[in-house]
């Protein structure tokens, strides 16, 4: 038989113990959540630096375009120069087009991830805590060998 005090000092501690681990669970949950947020902003902005790269390349590859063009005698306003490139200008778009989407896909799972991350945390930490209640309670009504506490009722065999 546990003394009273003995059981209070167990009982106070294992609670204490829960509550720590519950915010441990849940700094840890917000601190994936904040990860994954700075991973979806960092993928925001890759996306936006390939972007004026790509703008570059496309600007550079249309004015090389157009000094060909232009050193062999055509007019590069109208007819075959000037859907080629308007065909240079709809391919980079295409691309840039294909990017920002894959690129806002992978922000919104990674985002998604981090929120999941801080739920499951909260969850976990709330499941700590019912499960501590619930040995507390077993506790003080006599449960692992000790003593009811006073004013509790243990069920009787009838």
């Amino acid at each position: 038989m546990c003394p009273p005090v003995i059981m209070g000092i167990g009982l106070a501690m294992m609670v204490a113990s829960a509550a720590m681990g519950a915010v441990t669970s849940i700094q840890s949950g917000n601190a994936a959540a904040a990860q994954a947020k700075q991973q979806a902003e960092y993928i925001d902005n890759a996306n936006q630096v390939q972007a004026a790269d790509r703008a570059r390349r496309r600007d550079a590859l249309i004015g090389q375009q157009a000094a060909l063009y232009g050193a062999s005698g055509l007019d590069a306003s109208a007819g075959t120069p000037a859907d080629v490139y308007a065909s240079t200008a709809a391919d980079f778009g295409s691309e840039q087009y294909q990017a920002d989407i894959g690129a806002a896909n992978q922000a919104a799972v990674t985002k998604a991830d981090g929120k999941n991350a801080a739920i499951s945390a909260s969850n976990q930490a709330f499941r700590s805590l019912i499960g501590t209640a619930g040995k507390a309670m077993t506790m003080m009504n006599g449960g692992y060998g000790g003593t009811p506490a006073a004013g509790t009722q243990t069920p009787t065999a009838g």
